[in-house]
């Protein structure tokens, strides 16, 4: 039999855990997110388009946008 206090410790690691995973699957899909942008943004910039506008599109920043077409 665990004691009240082992119970609220066990009862904290599971809370901590799934606090845990859920900022991990958070921080996977932003990361997701941004590369499909970055995707994006050289597709675009392969087509032509100006980096000003790139960079509206894809809500990246122009530094990003000036370091992908300094790539082409």
């Amino acid at each position: 039999m665990i004691s009240p206090l082992g119970e609220s410790i066990e009862r904290h690691l599971r809370m901590a855990e799934e606090e845990g995973i859920e900022k991990g699957m958070e921080k996977g899909i932003e990361e997701g997110a941004k590369e499909k942008a970055v995707e994006v943004a050289k597709k675009l910039l392969q087509m032509g388009m100006p980096t000003d506008e790139v960079a509206e599109i894809t809500e990246l920043n122009k530094d990003d946008i000036m370091k992908l077409a300094e790539q082409k």
